[in-house]
């Protein structure tokens, strides 16, 4: 099986699940000529086989490419040490953004393709109006996943082609039903691909047995009102663990890294109007959209909220909600919607 040069190459990211595999049938359907590829991101690694069994069935190319170092260094170790800061990271953007489109991107010219695809369900249009690449959302609201992508750049956007926008789940799962892609492995992105049994806590005590260390719950007056296990088992807004602190329930507020600390508080004080962001990207625009009533995302599963951006200082902008907001949380990030655009986005950041 090769490439066939008289048509517009895809090199297709392959996890073995159900949505990139049926990304592959839209795309042969469409004329592209595919090459599938797997990257090989940790030494647990799924789905390799499943892969290689739908390009062989669809009848194009697949391999593999090693990737486990560059994963570390820019997607493990971040996620390790910002828990270890007290915060609550989303490896998948960073690994969206660096490694499955950013990787296959740079190596497209060597790969001898034109574009990359996934089985994202987002949509990337060009607006021939304001000459740049815009990202919308996919039209499945429960799996749409824009908010994953909002970090890519102008050039990256200009090199991927998604074909799953228009489906909903259960016309993926039709589509495989009847081209007959049988899926013993099937890829769902609601679990961390590198944490076994999703069960981070163990995962980061393994590797910083001496760093985990207990230390006291407070409350916003010093208060002592019990001890926690280490800050890196913890969230901002999380009630779950903390053990009985008092006649009423207690949620985290603050996490206090310096102090190897847990602030603790009641549900109401979880709640905020503004917070901050840094590491910005905005798609639809070149510059920061201030002032503009827009909806804001505070994570992956949350209802957006509307929401306003000033300015505050060199990539520090003040994000203010027109309704509080419980449990924003430093390490994940805000993307911003106008409509079913994803204007960009940027990471929650403490106090500034």
């Amino acid at each position: 099986m090769k490439y066939r040069y008289d048509r517009e190459r895809v090199i297709l990211a392959m996890s073995g699940g159900v949505d990139s595999s049926v990304a592959a049938s839209i795309l042969k359907d469409k004329g592209y000529s595919i090459k599938g590829i797997t990257l090989i991101m940790t030494h647990h690694q799924k789905g390799i086989e499943a892969a290689r069994a739908v390009a062989k069935k669809l009848g194009f190319p697949h391999e593999t490419i090693d990737v486990k170092k560059l994963f570390q260094q820019n997607v493990i170790k971040p996620f390790l040490t910002q828990y270890l800061k007290g915060k609550t990271p989303n490896p998948c953007i960073i690994c969206n953004f660096k490694v499955k489109f950013g990787l296959l991107i740079e190596k497209l010219p060597i790969l001898k393709a034109d574009f990359i695809s996934t089985g994202h369900y987002a949509k990337i249009e060009y607006d021939e109006k304001r000459e740049r690449f815009i990202l919308k959302k996919g039209v499945d609201p429960k799996r749409e996943q824009s908010y994953f992508l909002f970090a890519l750049l102008q050039e990256q956007l200009k090199k991927i082609k998604l074909c799953l926008s228009n489906f909903k789940k259960e016309d993926v799962l039709k589509i495989a039903a009847d081209i007959g892609i049988d899926l013993p492995y099937r890829s769902e992105s609601r679990e961390i691909c590198f944490i076994p049994d999703n069960d981070y806590r163990l995962y980061i005590k393994k590797r910083f047995p001496d760093l985990i260390k207990p230390g006291k719950i407070i409350d916003r007056k010093g208060n002592i009102l019990g001890e926690h296990q280490g800050i890196a088992f913890y969230t901002i807004g999380q009630r779950k663990g903390l053990g009985p602190l008092g006649p009423k329930p207690k949620y985290v507020i603050q996490i206090d890294p310096k102090n190897n600390s847990l602030i603790v508080g009641d549900k109401s004080e979880t709640l905020q109007k503004e917070f901050y962001i840094s590491k910005t990207n905005w798609i639809s625009y070149d510059m920061p959209p201030f002032f503009k009533k827009l909806k804001v995302k505070i994570r992956y599963n949350s209802s957006p909220s509307y929401a306003t951006i000033y300015p505050k200082d060199d990539d520090i902008y003040i994000v203010k909600l027109e309704k509080p907001q419980s449990a924003i949380t430093p390490g994940q990030a805000a993307v911003f919607y106008e409509g079913d655009e994803t204007v960009g986005g940027g990471w929650i950041c403490d106090d500034y």
